[in-house]
């Protein structure tokens, strides 16, 4: 069965101890990290890694891996509406540090106002191959500006 993890980040939005801070049209940064102590990473899993809020424009987005031992498999960086809005397919092993956006640049997001939250997640999708336990790390970096919702 497929898991989905959060980072400290989302689950402090979600819950309402950190609100999501920017400034329309100033360029803003997030960075976010995971770590994992051992833990079995299998095909299907999700790691929910930044929350981006409506009408935010994504401008770049990296992902550095630091994993020890013998974690192999691929993944995709997307959100819950396209897994592979960012990186298509990436390899997810020790010896692969640094994975840059391939796809999806300059997508502006926009949440409906019925959604519970006004915000959606980056997200890590975990693809065949991953299933070994693993120690290591997962750090994503987002740029966004936020544009308000008449810009397109």
């Amino acid at each position: 069965m497929p898991i989905t993890l959060t980072s400290t980040f989302v689950n402090a939005v979600r819950s309402g101890l950190t609100p999501l801070r920017f400034t329309p049209g100033k360029m803003e940064v997030y960075h976010v990290s995971a770590t994992f102590n051992g833990s079995t990473v299998t095909p299907g899993a999700v790691f929910q890694m930044v929350p981006i809020p409506t009408g935010a424009r994504v401008y770049d987005v990296r992902v550095w891996s630091e994993w020890i031992g013998n974690a192999a498999g691929v993944f995709s960086v997307g959100d819950g509406s396209l897994t592979n809005r960012y990186v298509t397919s990436a390899s997810l092993t020790a010896s692969s540090r640094l994975t840059l956006a391939n796809a999806g640049l300059g997508f502006k997001y926009s949440v409906s106002d019925d959604a519970i939250f006004r915000w959606d997640t980056i997200d890590l999708n975990v693809g065949a191959g991953a299933t070994q336990c693993v120690t290591g790390s997962i750090m994503m970096t987002v740029w966004f500006k936020y544009e308000d919702e008449t810009t397109n």
